[in-house]
């Protein structure tokens, strides 16, 4: 369910028997370019090409069309239902006024939500003009940004950018055909320009001016390396994640880019290179820190850009697969939110308490593959997190600010020195103040999947709360005592462990530190 080798894969929803059981098959698009040669000479400067056109512009109108979503609450997760059929929404961005925006890749279109349920959309001109079946997907949103009055969205089939006037409902393209096809991401940048991403060979990034005038780069020193997104940190500079798509390996890395010395001047180096990247899909900068999505393991990461050094967190895991597979990740107030694909879960991570907390999307929760809504996009805003849900048919929001009755929090240190043969003890307290049975998991850095493998840690497997104790009160914390100990063939380094205790729906997760030596 990413564009890796090149290939973006897309879920059908399939309905069999009777309604409601429903089961995901993947399928390529037409925009596969797996036989392509990466081959060619690499330019070791890192200066890039640049190509200018002035693009073709269409300028049209389109039938509005509103209705009335039907929303569904549990927990902290409020979820608008869409239309029949499928819309498959994917690509979403934030308002100033709490409103959200979002792609419709089978209208195709964008949709405008507000918080009361009400659902403008906007259909692009010409549909019939899209491949792909009635009601399937029939192009890629995967970036959607408002900028300069206009919603503008990728559309990755006919390879070109589409801006919406939400005041008149007129279309304006810009045709990418031939010097950046396949557009993925969008990123407004503080100096007032569009940028994006092309799934392009050789990977390319691309800008508008307000004029709409075109600017395509090329990093060649990349080598077959493919740009998926940028996060800017002023009018000038900022990072992108760049992967390989025919590598098996799924090898990437973390950019730095600066353009302002022009565009045959910008450069991109990679920075935290000694450190591997398996995947790497997204990127969002918040002060100091350049929080990576890797879109394999089922962890996140972050990079000190004072430091220049990695530390790795660890997700809870998930029973029914290897991998929780996160997505994207947006930094906002130094927190980092991220949504895992396979896992059904949006997730929050705050570096200052070293906490992640886990909300997972469906009601009941997800047992198996069968029921995972294949959230693709994120956008942050009003308090929580916003995301698209393309098999579940609605867009989702996470409110932040919703108590989840428990906590999980170390007594003591959260730093232990582990030397093989011997053992490390944590403890950690469990405070609750719902008369739910908790279960505690234990997840760590060790492996992509972040299953322990040579890191052998006991813990109580369960805490129950008395049945007669009436909802709402509190209980004095539960004390956990958290045995670590490890094999003689691991590693010395340094090494995270996660200790999380659910309820089956709500994850919340304390990060404790080993010093193997």
């Amino acid at each position: 369910m990413r564009p890796k080798n090149a290939v973006i894969t897309l879920a059908v929803l399939a309905v069999i028997g009777v309604a409601g059981f429903v089961s995901y098959t993947l399928v390529t698009s037409p925009k596969g370019r797996s036989s392509l040669s990466t081959t060619g000479s690499c330019v070791p400067t890192g200066v890039a090409e640049v190509t200018e056109s002035a693009p073709a512009v269409v300028v049209s109108g389109t039938n509005r069309s509103t209705s009335k979503t039907n929303l569904t609450e549990f927990g902290a997760v409020r979820e608008y239902a869409l239309p029949g059929p499928m819309r498959w929404a994917n690509g979403i961005t934030t308002a100033p006024d709490g409103s959200v925006w979002f792609g419709e890749e089978s209208v195709p279109g964008v949709g405008h939500l507000d918080r009361n349920g009400t659902l403008v959309e906007y259909p692009w001109p010409n549909p019939a003009a899209y491949s792909g079946d009635p009601g399937n997907y029939k192009t890629g949103i995967w970036g959607i940004v408002i900028w300069e009055g206009k919603v503008w969205a990728t559309d990755m089939e006919r390879n070109q950018l589409v801006g919406v006037d939400p005041l008149t409902g007129g279309v304006e393209r810009v045709n990418l055909t031939g010097m950046a096809d396949s557009p993925y991401t969008l990123t407004a940048s503080p100096g007032g320009d569009l940028w994006f991403t092309s799934l392009s060979n050789p990977g390319r990034i691309g800008r508008l001016n307000p004029g709409l005038g075109l600017s395509v780069f090329t990093f060649r020193h990349l080598c077959g390396q493919e740009p998926l997104q940028l996060d800017f940190v002023n009018s000038t500079s900022g990072f992108f994640v760049a992967l390989d798509p025919l590598s098996p390996s799924g090898a990437g890395g973390l950019f730095r880019f600066d353009v302002s010395e022009g565009p045959t001047g910008m450069v991109a180096n990679q920075v935290g290179g000694e450190f591997s990247l398996y995947d790497p899909d997204s990127v969002s900068v918040s002060g100091d820190v350049a929080w990576v999505v890797q879109h394999g393991p089922s962890n996140i990461l972050s990079y000190s850009l004072s430091s220049g050094s990695w530390s790795v967190w660890p997700t809870s895991t998930v029973r029914y697969t290897n991998f929780t597979l996160p997505y994207f990740v947006e930094a906002v107030g130094g927190k980092a939110w991220f949504n895992e694909h396979y896992g059904n879960k949006i997730g929050v991570i705050d570096p200052a308490t070293r906490k992640l907390t886990e909300y997972g999307e469906g009601d009941p929760a997800s047992v198996n593959q069968t029921l995972v809504q294949n959230d693709l996009t994120i956008a942050t805003g009003q308090g929580g997190l916003w995301f698209t849900s393309i098999t579940g048919n609605y867009i989702g929001f996470v409110n932040s600010t919703v108590d989840t009755g428990f906590g999980v929090t170390p007594r003591g240190s959260r730093t232990a020195t582990l030397t093989p043969g011997f053992q490390a003890i944590f403890q950690v307290a469990v405070s609750r103040t719902m008369p739910k049975e908790l279960r505690v998991e234990v997840s760590d850095s060790e492996l992509s999947t972040s299953v322990p493998k040579l890191i052998s840690v006991a813990v109580n497997q369960t805490v129950i709360l008395p049945p007669s104790v009436p909802a709402g009160s509190h209980f004095d914390d539960v004390i956990l005592q958290v045995t670590v100990s490890a094999d003689p063939a691991l590693k010395p380094g340094q090494y995270v462990l996660a200790v999380t205790a659910t309820d089956g729906s709500v994850y919340q997760t304390c990060y404790l530190d080993l010093d193997v030596g």
